[in-house]
């Protein structure tokens, strides 16, 4: 029977310095090796492949405003809570940047911003105008927050959902509607005179009273003001209710106003004279002022004296 061969030793040809043999000699021309930093000697040309590190950068040094450079936080009654929680007591940044550039470059930023969000919207307003311009006629109100939440939505997403656009549609849907029965309650509203209403006011404007009223059997006439977009009509209340106005010798009632209302306004102007003085019987008031009648006469006529004459009723 053969004998099997010796296995061959892997460290054969390693010299170890523990079994007598001794290390290469060195290199003459190789670099001498100090610190971090090769030197070579008889200032010989690096090696194509040696990086050589870079100069360090300039830095800005700022002082830290939330402890105004003391490293120390100290409250407000000059108590001491320790190091600054910003500069970890240090009292300032090294930036590697100047307050100049950082404060350009967040401009940058955000111009970069409100590019993207313009594009967005003009995105959505091509896509859907009609919704778009909804959105803007209703924004910027305190109690009605809808239309801007989906402005909103749009300059952060650039679209909206399907909800949102279809509660959109739905708000544009009944807008149409009451604009459309407001028209028709003009178009149907009944004709009224109001000359003898109108002479009263007026005779009371030039008497010195800047806001005349009559009152009647279940509401308040008053003047518009001569500067508002109503110039010229007579605003109709009952109670904090408003009711509707006269204007262009129609009676535009409100949403609110009831048939009972509507019925008393139209019966008053036919004869405001005999309206007021029957109002002022029934309740004892004055039809002009408000105020109780006192006077025998006053009552019989349901009106004051000094009020029917600044009234010229």
């Amino acid at each position: 029977m053969s004998e099997m061969p010796k296995p061959r030793d892997p460290f054969a040809d390693l010299i170890d310095d523990l079994d007598g043999g001794a290390p290469a000699p060195a290199d003459p021309a190789a670099p001498e090796w100090r610190g971090d930093h090769p030197r070579f000697e008889n200032e010989q040309a690096p090696p194509e492949d040696f990086i050589t590190p870079p100069a360090p950068r300039a830095t800005f040094r700022e002082t830290c405003k939330k402890c105004n450079g003391r490293g120390r936080f100290i409250g407000y009654k000059g108590r001491d809570f320790g190091a600054c929680y910003a500069c970890k007591g240090v009292g300032h940044f090294d930036r590697l940047t100047s307050p100049a550039e950082r404060e350009r470059k967040r401009d940058r930023a955000v111009q970069r911003k409100a590019n993207v969000k313009n594009e967005r919207r003009e995105a959505f307003a091509a896509a859907h105008p009609a919704e778009w311009a909804w959105m803007l006629a209703h924004s910027g109100r305190p109690t009605f927050t809808y239309p801007d939440d989906m402005l909103r939505a749009i300059e952060e997403w650039g679209d909206l959902t399907e909800a949102q656009l279809a509660g959109v549609q739905r708000l544009m849907a009944a807008d149409a509607e009451r604009v459309a029965a407001k028209a028709a309650r003009i178009e149907n509203a009944p004709t009224v005179t109001t000359d003898l209403l109108m002479a009263a006011f007026n005779a009371a404007v030039s008497s010195g009273i800047e806001r005349p009223k009559l009152r009647f059997d279940g509401f308040v006439a008053s003047l518009a003001p001569a500067t508002g977009r109503n110039a010229g009509a007579v605003y109709l209340r009952s109670g904090d209710q408003f009711i509707g106005k006269i204007a262009g010798g129609k009676f535009v009632a409100s949403f609110e106003a009831t048939q009972e209302q509507q019925a008393a306004v139209v019966a008053a102007m036919a004869d405001p004279l005999a309206a007021a003085v029957a109002f002022g019987r029934r309740t004892g008031q004055c039809s002009c002022c408000g105020r109780e009648l006192t006077n025998a006469e006053s009552v019989e006529l349901g009106i004051g004296p000094i009020c029917r004459e600044r009234f010229g009723l």
